[in-house]
C-alpha cells in the first residue's frame, strides 16, 4: 500500500509504503508525460531503482538526493503506517 508523500503544482506525486517485515520501504515517484507516466520506485535502505518509466538523464541523482534528505521522515511515516496496518495482537487488520 503506498501512502501519499507530498504532491508539487508541476504534477509530482510522491509516495511511500509501509516498512516491510524484511525492513524495506518503498518510494515513489510519479509525474505526468504526455499521454503517459513517468515513473520510478526507490527500496530503501538498498537504495536500489525499479519500475523506471520517462526517466532522463539525471533524474536518478536527483531522486536519490531527494530521498536520502527526506530519509528520517519518510521511515518514521512508514514505520506509523506499518503500525497502523497490524493490531495491538500482531495480526494484520481487516
Amino acid at each position: 500500500m503506498y501512502y501519499r508523500y507530498c504532491t508539487y503544482p508541476d504534477g509530482l506525486h510522491t509516495a511511500y509504503s509501509e516498512r516491510h517485515p524484511d525492513g524495506s520501504i518503498y518510494f515513489m515517484f510519479e509525474w505526468p508525460l504526455f499521454m503517459d507516466m513517468g515513473t520510478a520506485r526507490c527500496t530503501i535502505p538498498s537504495m536500489k531503482w525499479d519500475e523506471l518509466h520517462g526517466v532522463e538523464e539525471g533524474d536518478l541523482e536527483r531522486m536519490e538526493e531527494y530521498v536520502a534528505n527526506n530519509l528520517d521522515l519518510i521511515e518514521e511515516l512508514a514505520d506509523e503506517a506499518a503500525e497502523s496496518l497490524m493490531g495491538t495482537s500482531g495480526i494484520p487488520n481487516a
